[in-house]
């Protein structure tokens, strides 16, 4: 029996549709409708659009890049000129691009005149030598939509900040596919365990001729934090094919060697309940998952063609009882047209348009589409979620996935999105000490590891120093104090305070702007792992 790839190439790019009727609730530029987005990748690619390589120097004129971001929450009635915009609705900014320097100098001050300079930016020329994009900077860089889609880049930044202060145990996903790139920079702080295996003959587990291998542990990299190691498994040989038996055995291996999460992007369609090969798989799936392994699965394609019900063409393993079936969303959250669908399907997730590692050299990338990449962010959420809880088993994890779950589609869970797709809330939120069932806590922990917050006193700023002062907490080990230059707290720098006792910070070195939002939370530690508080209310402050 042979089990296929669920991937789908070439990729569909996203194309505007211009009829101006259509958009007629779409935020304004100048009287016209522009694209509004959340993803900050479609905000990249925008500006990608502009760019024009080799043109620019250091330290040229302020207003060399010709692009102005104006934050404001209404429409703008006059740009002065722009000749092309985009909406970020994620933070109500506009990126307004001029096509001189002279222009985007006058456009700057009347802009900065009729919004304030605090909410108009012009755009900065960064050198590589600045930015190290390939260095140690490289592994916090969210590089696929879906990721910041379902929270986890937000988790792992914050998750990398709670282990400096107590280091969670190791937790292991099992990538079941066509090998990996070992040597590429997105796996560079990662350990791909020495047991990894191939089950093809003759080839190494950590070289992949095909690329969908590399391609889904990429994604998974790039959504969880360094405490998580790779068990790599190929099972799939260069064109993507690989027997299923083999596939059966590479399960129990990775049960055998402790797996906490088993990726499974792969899958045949015609296997009824009862017949030899269900039998043999539904075997080793309950036993890796007695073990306390999550089992994952993409849920099909329609290779090509509108996806089918998986349940009817008999998708597997996706109609599993034993796994979790995960069908493609794209980034308007709607169904991808490939995406199978059907009553077994549990949750959707970011799957057309993913940008991942690539087979070839360190620095290959590769936009794919398919369930074969939805299924590896729920992987990545759910070995997240092992992560802070070493000792939840199977059911446990599934239970955090439901709780952080966003309904889309029909009200409920339905055949088409399954439960939604998972956002996932911050290291303060997923533990079980957090998730409700029924209005009842489900873990007694909870009442002896609940956090009180604390309050934002007072914030001052001077001489480029914030000083933040707070309320004292009880019972616990220390603060978090975070700075972000946007209301909505991105990419915000944390500074943790481990005196109990202190309830003040001064603070150097905020540069970039001239306005900061900052928030405090509390932290205690019971039995080696750490609970935080809610964050507190925010505060803006300027700093002159």
């Amino acid at each position: 029996m042979i089990a296929t790839c669920f991937c789908m190439m070439p990729l569909l790019c996203y194309a505007l549709d211009e009829e101006e009727d259509r958009f007629s609730d779409r935020p304004r530029v100048d009287g016209k409708a522009v694209e509004t987005t959340s993803d900050p990748l479609e905000v990249a690619e925008h500006i990608d659009e502009h760019w024009e390589e080799g043109t620019y120097r250091e330290g040229g004129s302020d207003y060399q890049l010709e692009r102005i971001i104006v934050r404001t929450e209404g429409d703008i009635a006059d740009s002065c000129g722009a000749e092309d915009a985009i909406h970020n609705n994620r933070t109500d900014e506009y990126i307004l691009e001029y096509d001189s320097i002279r222009d985007t100098k006058d456009a700057y001050a009347a802009l900065t005149e009729e919004y304030g300079e605090e909410n108009v930016m012009l755009d900065t020329l960064i050198s590589i030598q600045n930015a190290a994009v390939l260095g140690s900077s490289h592994k916090n860089i969210c590089v696929d939509w879906g990721t910041h889609l379902m929270g986890l880049d937000s988790l792992k930044e914050e998750s990398m900040v709670d282990h400096k202060v107590v280091a969670p145990k190791h937790e292991t996903v099992a990538i079941l596919d066509t090998g990996i790139n070992a040597k590429h920079v997105m796996f560079r702080d990662r350990v791909i365990l020495p047991s990894s295996k191939s089950f093809i003959p003759s080839e190494s587990a950590l070289k992949d001729d095909h690329g969908h291998g590399t391609s889904v542990a990429g994604i998974i990299a790039d959504a969880t934090c360094r405490h998580v190691d790779f068990l790599v498994l190929k099972v799939m040989d260069k064109n993507g094919q690989g027997g299923m038996y083999n596939v059966i055995r590479g399960i129990d291996y990775a049960a055998e060697h402790g797996a906490g999460v088993i990726n499974l992007s792969i899958g045949v369609d015609g296997i009824k309940p009862d017949s030899v090969a269900y039998n043999l798989m539904e075997a080793s799936l309950e036993k890796a998952r007695a073990k306390g392994a999550v089992i994952v699965t993409a849920a099909g394609n329609g290779d090509g063609a509108p996806g089918k019900d998986l349940d009817k063409v008999y998708s597997y393993p996706a109609y599993s009882p034993n796994t979790i079936a995960v069908g493609a969303i794209d980034r308007n959250l709607k169904r991808a047209s490939f995406s199978y669908y059907g009553k077994s399907l549990d949750f959707v997730a970011p799957g057309k348009s993913v940008r991942s590692a690539w087979k070839g050299n360190a620095s290959s990338y590769r936009k794919v589409s398919g369930t074969s990449m939805a299924a590896p962010e729920i992987s990545a959420a759910a070995i997240m979620v092992k992560v802070e809880h070493s000792s939840y088993d199977s059911d446990e994890i599934l239970e955090v996935l439901l709780e952080d779950s966003v309904d889309i589609g029909p009200k409920g869970r339905d055949r088409y999105y399954g439960n939604g797709y998972v956002k996932m809330k911050s290291t303060s939120y997923t533990a079980v000490h957090q998730t409700l069932l029924g209005g009842a806590v489900i873990d007694a922990e909870a009442h002896r590891s609940a956090v009180d917050p604390v309050k934002l006193k007072r914030l001052s700023g001077s001489k480029g120093v914030v000083r933040v002062v707070w309320s004292k907490g009880r019972n616990i080990n220390g603060y978090q104090v975070r700075f972000s230059k946007k209301k909505s707290m991105v990419n915000p720098k944390i500074k943790t305070v481990t005196n109990p006792s202190k309830t003040r910070l001064a603070v150097k070195g905020l540069r970039g702007s001239r306005t900061w939002y900052v928030q405090v939370r509390c932290y205690k530690k019971v039995d080696g792992e750490v609970y935080c508080s809610k964050w507190s209310g925010k505060k803006k402050v300027r700093i002159y």
